[in-house]
């Protein structure tokens, strides 16, 4: 066999070592807990236009949920589904951004790099879709003001506006929300199930790095302060302060088996941090719980808070929280004011694309029923029935029914096409006008 070939093989048996890695890593979070309903462990927030945004990635597909009063409600979906035969892969990651007053959400699903409009949360729209053509398998993605990276089998990249990879480095990880990047670019926070690794971009190298207390190598953010370059981070027993070389200043034991996330606004005199069992705000100044909250309480059983994100300002601050066993969103007091429950019924295999109706043949100006499944959740479609085109939202299962009528044309056969707005799917069924 020709070295290529076992090189090929190599790379192929790598990625897929890592794939399963990465899917075990995902459902280690809560000792002891069995459940057939995935977790919520991870993803991203945002306050748009005064309203709670919040998405996930972590059932496979790009969910999407708004603050609605005292709900978090579920108000899409998007499946990444190849155009060609109709596979299903699974989105990995995601992150949002709020770019010249839209926002938008780029996402992963290892081979493809996508980027939505959701400035309207309830209709998603496809802006670009690249294609990675390098071996590299993108498991994460990161908007750091005007820089887009993906974080990959082969490293971290780094691409312009066109969607063209401009630089990468050698940063290697199973958990790409483990990583942070500064503000300008030059220093990339890993932290790994040894410590926290800082790579130099300018230097194209690990310059620091400091050891941890790791239990178990999981999702785990650090928190870099701009204003005076300090580092906070949480292991495994301690609350921790380091300086910009890596040096420990001070720590303090945060009374939890396992850390997780920590994270804020920059400037602020606190930030959040979880651990499982718990959610604190503490004091940047002397690293002192200022307020907790006991999160297992606030969802079902299996609850274990993972991933967090800080959004808002001062005046209007909220966390999100992924408590595994859904997502729930706390005030500036760690009072709930929403949530969302995981439930089995994430776990339903998607449908194949299809179209059904209810007469293959009708004559002219009459109705025929269209009934299709396997397209977006809540996605708008277009139907073309021979050049008269109508419009439909799916449910939230992807299905839908409509009514259409029959052209005024000649007799013919013809075709009545389905496309999804958002997901570009499209369905054609064949029928004969008399």
């Amino acid at each position: 066999m020709s070295k290529s070939k076992n090189l090929n093989r190599f790379k192929i048996a790598g990625l897929m070592a890592m794939i399963m890695s990465l899917a075990v890593s995902f459902i280690v979070f809560t000792p002891g807990v069995k459940s057939r309903t995935k977790p919520y462990f991870s993803g991203d927030a945002i306050i748009y236009n005064n309203q709670v945004i919040v998405g996930t990635t972590n059932m496979g597909v790009l969910e999407l949920f708004k603050q609605n009063g005292g709900r978090l409600d579920r108000v899409a979906k998007i499946e990444s589904v190849n155009a060609q035969n109709l596979k299903k892969n699974d989105f990995y990651n995601l992150d949002f951004s709020q770019e010249s007053g839209r926002l938008f959400v780029y996402a992963v699903d290892g081979r493809n790099l996508f980027k939505y409009d959701v400035s309207n949360v309830y209709e998603p729209i496809l802006i670009n879709k690249i294609k990675d053509n390098s071996f590299d398998y993108f498991l994460g993605v990161k908007k750091v003001g005007s820089r887009l990276y993906t974080i990959g089998t082969n490293g971290v990249k780094l691409w312009n506006k066109d969607f063209q990879v401009v630089d990468s480095y050698k940063v290697y990880t199973r958990h790409p929300n483990n990583l942070v990047f500064d503000d300008e670019g030059r220093f990339i926070y890993n932290t790994t199930d040894k410590g926290l690794e800082i790579f130099d971009t300018r230097e194209r190298k690990v310059v620091v790095n400091t050891p941890l207390n790791v239990k178990e190598n999981h999702d785990r953010k650090v928190f870099y302060e701009v204003t005076d370059g300090k580092i906070y981070l949480i292991d495994d027993s301690a609350l921790k302060e380091l300086n910009y070389g890596g040096n420990v200043i001070k720590e303090v034991d945060h009374g939890s088996s396992l850390g997780y996330y920590i994270d804020g606004k920059a400037g602020q005199s606190h930030l959040y941090y979880s651990s499982g069992d718990k959610v604190v705000k503490f004091n940047k100044e002397n690293l002192k719980s200022i307020i907790s909250a006991k999160t297992k309480s606030m969802g079902s059983f299996g609850s274990w808070a993972v991933g967090l994100r800080a959004i808002g300002n001062s005046t209007n601050e909220s966390v999100v929280v992924f408590n595994t066993s859904g997502i729930l969103v706390l005030d500036k007091n760690l009072n709930l004011t929403s949530s969302y429950k995981a439930i089995e019924e994430d776990l339903k295999p998607f449908e194949s694309l299809a179209l059904g109706l209810d007469k293959t043949t009708a004559a002219a100006n009459s109705q025929v029923s269209v009934r299709g499944q396997g397209f977006g959740f809540n996605e708008n479609l277009e139907i073309d029935f021979a050049g008269e085109k109508t419009n439909v939202m799916t449910d939230e299962n992807g299905r839908f029914t409509k009514i259409i009528n029959v052209p005024n044309i000649s007799s013919k056969r013809t075709d009545i096409k389905v496309t999804g707005k958002t997901s570009k799917l499209s369905y054609s069924i064949s029928f004969q006008i008399q």
